[in-house]
Formats: C-alpha cells, sequence, structure tokens
C-alpha cells in the first residue's frame, strides 16, 4: 500500500509539474498576446503616418505638376514673344530693303515723299519695337523670376522629398522588422499553440487518469479514516479501561494484573496497527493477521475468564464486608458496656469513633467499586459482543481490500506505463521544439545577412542617384547662370540698338550726301538681325535643355518610384518565402537587384537616357563656344561702330 502511495504521490507530482508548465506557458502566450496587440497598433501607426506620407507626397507631385503647367505656360508665353520679336525683325526688313529700293530713286520727289512717309513709319515700328522689347525684357525678368522661384520650390520640395523618402524608408525598414517580428510571433504562437493543444489533451489523459487514481485514493483513504476511527474508539475505550485499572490497582494486586494485561492488549493493538499496514503491502501477511486475530479472540476469553476470577474476589470482598459488619456489631456491644466507664475511655471512644468514620468511608468506597466491577463486567461481555462481530467484520473487509489492492496495483501499472509514454512524448516534443528553434534561428541570421547585403546594395544605389541629381543640379545652376548672362547680353544688345536707332535718327538728314553711312547702318542691321537669330537659336535650344532636364527629372523620380516598389516587392518575397538559398542562386553578391533595375530602365527609357547624355554633353559644350562667339561679335561690332563714327566725322568736317 506504501508503494502505491507513493506512485500515486509521484503521478500527483508529475501533474502538478504539468499543470505548472501548462500556467507558465498560458502566461507566456499571454505576453505574446500582448506584444502582438501592441505591435498591431504601432503597425496601425506606421499605416497611418505611411498614409500620411503619401498625401503629401501626392499633393508635392500635384505642386510639381502645376509648376511644370506654369513652366510651359511661361515658355508659351515667351514662344509668343519671339515670334512677335521675329515678325517685328521682317517688317524691319522689309522696311529696310524698301528703303534700299528706294535710296536708289533719290531723283524722285514723289519717292523722297514716300521715304519720309517710310521713314516716319519706321520710326513709329521701331518705337512699337522697343516698346515691345521693353515688354518682352520686363516679361522675361518676370518669367526668370517665377522659374526661380520654381526652382526654388522645386528644391525645397525635393529636400522635402529626400527627407520624407528617408523617413518612409525607416518606416518601411521598421515595417519590415515589425512584419517580421509578427511572423516569427505567429509561428512560434502557432507552435507554442499547438503544444497546448499536445499538452491540453495530455492533462485530460493525465486529468482522467488522477480522476480515477483520486477516486481509488479516497475509497483507499476513507478504508483507512474508518479504520482509524475504530482504532481511535479502541484507542478510547482502552483509556478508559486503564483508567479503570489504575483505579483497581490501588484496591488491589489482581488488579495490576490486569493493568499489565491491559497494557499487553495495547500493545497487541499496536501491533494489529502494523499488521493492518503491512496487509496493505502484502496479501500473504493477512492470513499472520487473521491467526492473530484469532489469538484475540483467545485473550478476549481469557479476559472473560479474569471476569470470573474478579466477581470471585468481589464475593470474597462481600465476605469481608459482612465480617466487617459482624465486627461493627460486636463493638457497638462493647460501646454499650463501656459506657458505664465513659470518663475513662472517652479517648479511645473519640479514637473508635474515627476508625468507625474511616471504615464507613471504606464501605462506601467499597460499595461504589462493586457497583464499577458490575458495570465493567457488563462492559467486557458487551465488548466481547462487539469484539466477535468486529472480527467478523475486519475478516470481510480484509477479503474486500485484498481484491482492491490486487485491482490497484494493477491500475498503479498501468498508469506507470502511460507516465513513461506520455514522459517519452513530452521528451520527442521537447527535441523537436528545440531543433525547430535553431532551424528558425539559422533561417532569420541568414535572413538578416541577405537583408543586409540588399540594403547595402541599396544605399550605394540611393547615392549613385543623389550624386547624379547633384550633377543634375550644378548642370541647372549653369543653365540658370548661362540664361543670366544671355540676359545681360541681350540688354546690353538692346542698349546697342536704342544707341544705333538714335544714330540712325540722326544719320537720316544725311543719308542723301552719305550712302557709305547707309550703306554700314544696313549692314549694322544686318548683324543685329543675324545676333538676334543666334540667340533667338540659343533660346529655343535652351528650352530644349530645359525641356530635357525636366524629363530627366521625371525619369529619375520615376526610377525611385520604381526602385520603391522593387523594396516592397523584395521585402514581401523575403517575409512569404524566408528561403535564403533561392535568393542567393537567383541574386548572387546582390546583383539581381542591379539586373532587374536595368531591365526597368532599359524598358521603360529606351532611348531617352542617351538623349540625356547627350544632351549633358551638349550643354557642357556649346555655352562656352557661344560665350566666345558673343564676345567676338561684340567686339567686332564697337571696332565697326567706331569706324562709322570716325568716317562721319571726317566727312562733316570735309562738308
Amino acid at each position: 500500500m506504501s508503494e502505491a502511495c507513493s506512485k500515486v504521490e509521484g503521478s500527483q507530482n508529475k501533474l502538478t509539474c504539468v499543470v505548472k508548465e501548462n500556467q507558465q506557458l498560458l502566461q507566456e502566450n499571454g505576453a505574446l498576446r500582448q506584444q502582438i496587440c501592441s505591435l498591431q497598433q504601432e503597425c496601425k501607426l506606421l499605416t497611418q503616418e505611411n498614409t500620411d506620407l503619401r498625401q503629401k507626397f501626392c499633393n508635392y507631385q500635384v505642386e510639381t505638376s502645376h509648376l511644370h503647367q506654369d513652366n510651359a505656360s511661361f515658355r508659351q508665353q515667351l514662344v509668343c514673344s519671339q515670334q512677335e520679336n521675329q515678325r517685328l525683325n521682317q517688317e524691319l526688313c522689309n522696311i529696310q530693303k524698301q528703303l534700299g529700293g528706294q535710296m536708289l530713286c533719290k531723283e524722285d520727289n514723289n519717292n523722297q515723299m514716300e521715304l519720309q512717309s517710310l521713314r516716319k513709319k519706321v520710326a513709329r515700328l521701331q518705337c512699337a519695337l522697343e516698346f515691345e522689347q521693353q515688354k518682352a525684357c520686363q516679361e522675361r525678368l518676370a518669367l526668370e523670376m517665377q522659374l526661380e522661384e520654381a526652382n526654388n520650390r522645386t528644391k525645397s520640395q525635393e529636400c522635402l522629398l529626400t527627407q520624407d523618402t528617408g523617413e518612409a524608408r525607416q518606416l518601411r525598414q521598421d515595417l519590415q522588422r515589425i512584419h517580421n517580428l509578427c511572423s516569427a510571433a505567429e509561428k512560434e504562437l502557432k507552435y507554442k499553440r499547438e503544444q497546448l493543444v499536445d499538452v491540453q489533451k495530455h492533462n485530460a489523459l493525465l486529468s482522467q487518469e488522477a480522476t480515477r487514481v483520486g477516486v481509488d485514493l479516497k475509497a483507499i483513504q476513507d478504508k483507512i479514516c474508518a479504520q482509524e476511527r475504530e482504532n481511535k474508539a479502541l484507542r478510547c475505550e482502552i483509556e478508559e479501561k486503564q483508567e479503570k485499572i489504575k483505579g483497581l490497582e490501588l484496591e488491589a494486586a489482581k488488579s495490576c494484573q490486569l493493568s499489565k494485561q491491559l497494557k499487553c492488549l495495547h500493545d497487541e493493538l499496536a501491533s494489529e496497527k502494523c499488521r493492518v499496514q503491512a496487509a496493505e503491502k502484502k496479501f500473504a501477511e493477512m492470513q499472520q493477521h487473521l491467526n492473530s486475530c484469532q489469538h484475540q479472540v483467545r485473550l478476549a476469553e481469557t479476559r472473560i475468564k479474569e471476569k470470573e476470577i474478579m466477581e470471585a474476589e468481589l464475593n470474597d470482598k462481600r465476605d469481608l464486608v459482612c465480617m466487617l459488619r459482624n465486627e461493627l456489631q460486636e463493638e457497638l456491644l462493647q460501646r454499650k458496656l463501656a459506657e458505664q466507664c465513659a470518663d475513662d475511655l472517652h479517648h479511645q471512644l473519640k479514637t473508635m469513633q474515627d476508625k468507625e468514620t474511616c471504615q464507613a468511608r471504606m464501605v462506601a468506597d467499597l460499595q461504589h467499586c462493586l457497583h464499577e466491577q458490575q458495570a465493567r463486567v457488563r462492559a467486557l461481555e458487551e465488548e466481547k459482543t462487539s469484539i466477535s462481530n468486529e472480527n467478523e467484520c475486519q475478516q470481510r473487509v480484509r477479503k474486500q481490500q485484498t481484491e482492491e489492492l490486487l485491482a490497484t496495483q494493477q491500475e498503479l501499472e498501468k498508469h506507470k506505463e502511460e507516465l513513461r509514454s506520455v514522459l517519452q512524448q513530452l521528451d520527442s516534443h521537447v527535441r523537436l521544439h528545440n531543433d525547430k528553434q535553431i532551424k528558425h534561428k539559422m533561417k532569420l541570421r541568414k535572413a538578416k545577412e541577405i537583408f543586409i547585403r540588399e540594403v547595402m546594395a541599396r544605399d550605394g544605389k540611393v547615392k549613385q542617384l543623389e550624386n547624379e541629381v547633384k550633377l543634375m543640379r550644378n548642370l541647372l545652376d549653369k543653365e540658370h547662370t548661362w540664361n543670366m548672362k544671355i540676359t545681360c547680353e541681350n540688354d546690353l544688345l538692346l542698349a546697342e540698338k536704342r544707341d544705333l536707332l538714335q544714330k540712325l535718327n540722326e544719320q537720316e538728314e544725311l543719308v542723301r550726301n552719305n550712302s557709305s553711312i547707309a550703306c554700314g547702318v544696313k549692314q549694322r542691321i544686318n548683324y543685329l538681325e543675324d545676333e538676334n537669330k543666334q540667340l533667338q537659336d540659343e533660346t529655343v535650344t535652351l528650352s530644349s535643355r530645359l525641356g530635357s532636364l525636366e524629363r530627366t527629372l521625371k525619369n529619375i523620380q520615376s526610377i525611385r518610384a520604381l526602385e520603391d516598389l522593387k523594396r516592397t516587392l523584395s521585402n514581401e518575397n523575403l517575409l512569404s518565402k524566408c528561403l535564403p538559398s533561392s535568393l542567393a542562386s537567383d541574386f548572387p553578391g546582390g546583383s539581381g537587384t542591379d539586373s532587374v533595375l536595368d531591365c526597368i530602365r532599359r524598358v521603360k527609357l529606351n532611348e531617352p537616357a542617351d538623349c540625356m547624355k547627350f544632351s549633358y554633353l551638349g550643354s557642357s559644350r556649346v555655352p562656352y563656344s557661344d560665350i566666345g562667339y558673343l564676345n567676338v561679335s561684340g567686339s567686332s561690332a564697337g571696332v565697326r561702330f567706331r569706324e562709322q563714327e570716325d568716317r562721319h566725322s571726317l566727312c562733316s568736317d570735309e562738308v
């Protein structure tokens, strides 16, 4: 029985351990769920921030589109003003041709009148040209200011976009990390849920077994409690008997023998307890215990015999009491005789009274003892009957207990086997869990390495794009400076034109006498017209360059958008597959991303990239040649103008 109890206690300890593990797993699940909730909230916040950033980016794109539209409208206005300038220049050419044709016919007065009218028209047209040129200059200045403002806005927006893109990259990286953590946490949760399901099944089996064992234990404990109650009742009865025996020891020595026998019975009861416990352990000892019970019956019979002896002793004591009564009667007679000599025997009477009181007390005690002994005899008879009944009940109970012990031993062996199988399953599950964790950690390390490589490659590409953007900005700054130089030269040329027109008005009076001066003026006008045409061609080339630069900016923005899409796609592929081997085979050394970007650029940009390169080369080479040409033309024009002035001064001196 002790082995069964120890096994049951071991099973209970295992159950408690399993319950504790379940509680720990539940706590870990609660913590993981809290982490998942917090991560989901962070994901929601990040998604909201991404939506806000996307809205801002859309707003920036809308603003840039408006700015591009404004630039297009300004360019259209420039083209219109250039067309008007060309028209006015054509009219000037026609008028000058008419003047040249009419200069040949100096003799005709009618032609002179027409020439005067034509001159007036030319003066008017020149005034209109000057006014329109001033307007065009003002419009150009306003357009340039607006272009500068637009460029500043674009620069500021580009800075904001770069900042937003950096923040978006960081947010995307955070989102990727959070998605990775969420996926890992979800996998761990799935694995732990599976473990919990297995553990719950195992717990259900163990709980069923525990209920069975508990029912068996309760039955055994009830039986043990009943036996302990019986033993307690026997102990109480034995204690009462011991007290009674102690009272009898004061009366006689035989009561001492009874107390010794009762002590022996107490020892035998203790031995019976030990034997009951041994009977729970072994079935073979039950027969010996039955023999001991038979021996106890015999002892009970001896007790009955002893009770009969006690009754005989009580009869002897009764005879003694009768003798004492006779002696008292004799003493009373002696008292009657002694009354005559009361004076002499007064002291003796006192002593005799004391003796009488003592004897009365003794008689009362003896009567009390007689009543007690009679009650004891009755109790012993009742005990004899109860003991016989108890022996029969104990025999029946022992048979039942032996049968139950055999059944419980078989069940305990079954429980042991089941517990061993469950422990083996737990060991196998723990090993599988550890192997899965190790594999998962290796996959995470490989994924981190691949992610770091891709991030390094992306950073390199971003740096390259930033360098290209810087180069584009430098080119834009150079073109802006070149446009400023051209505008300054145009202003100078306009001032020269004004001076020349004033000189033409002054020299028209001397045209009749100075045909050579008129030819020089015509040459100067032709030269200025050629310069205007060159300037118009340069403005057209600059406008085409601006368009190409805008296209390049749009292409760069599209490339950035494609790179962002590619990053998101690569991150989704990493999260969905988590197979570094396939990634390594498909994209060795991070070259796969470069190839994909090159393919996208080739498909969607085809030839514009080459055009951009040629436009960059043209823009880097042409300005210097144009500057040199303008400088040479300006110097040659100044020399010619000085020669014409010298000639005019000489002619005036001669006249």
